[in-house]
């Protein structure tokens, strides 16, 4: 049986709906029928409100978190977790306060707040291409520190983890650009470590491979 990693790999635009329902339907013998219900109701909510693709790759959002929560799973995460990466891109819209306070009435204090963490963490970033090496590292490790420290919750990192490696597996095959190279380094420098430091193996080594791979390409 294939893992929900490798079925992740396979989620497109065009069967979004069918792989959510294989993928509910599999998740269904781990979870209980409340949390299935939440699953759909958080989903759903994705889809139905953007349909406009990520900037970075292209991708549907409704196939990227779906993709995203099934690493998710297959790292056993809990429920809540699962409910956050569903909806994390409605932190993004100019309602989101209001959103917070709908989505703790429907899935409790934690789904917001996770949700929270993982987009304030898209403003981490390292320095540009030129900086002396030794100084990247440096400044990358403290990046690492920085990010470990600013979660009051390590599940914030593992979803943040997940969603970095989606964004890598969609922009591995692309044609080389600007893009492709940033995310790559980013991964490579800061992410990769990160994953490596948790003991998070299987997510750690994806990430290194595929960047390191785009890396060694484009160069």
């Amino acid at each position: 049986m294939k893992s929900e990693a490798l079925l992740a790999q396979m989620v497109t635009p065009h069967n979004v709906d069918q792989a959510f329902a294989a993928w509910l339907n599999r998740v269904a013998a781990s979870h209980s029928k409340e949390d299935c219900e939440k699953f759909e109701r958080a989903f759903n909510e994705t889809h139905q409100n953007f349909s406009e693709p990520i900037a970075e790759t292209g991708e549907p959002w409704a196939s990227h978190v779906l993709s995203v929560a099934s690493v998710l799973c297959d790292l056993n995460l809990d429920t809540d977790a699962i409910v956050a990466a569903l909806l994390l891109p409605h932190a993004d819209l100019s309602d989101w306060d209001q959103r917070k306070v709908k989505f703790k009435e429907i899935y409790g204090e934690d789904v917001p707040a996770l949700i929270d963490g993982t987009w304030r963490m898209r403003d981490i970033q390292l320095l540009p291409q030129g900086v002396d090496a030794a100084e990247r590292s440096i400044q990358a490790e403290h990046l690492r520190k920085m990010l470990l420290s600013m979660v009051e919750d390590i599940r914030v990192v593992l979803i943040k983890l997940a969603e970095r490696l989606q964004t890598l597996r969609m922009v591995s095959p692309m044609e080389d650009s600007p893009t492709r190279q940033r995310i790559a380094r980013e991964v490579s420098e800061l992410f990769a470590p990160l994953a490596n430091r948790l003991g998070i193996w299987q997510v750690k080594w994806e990430l290194e491979d595929l960047s390191l791979r785009i890396l060694a390409h484009d160069e």
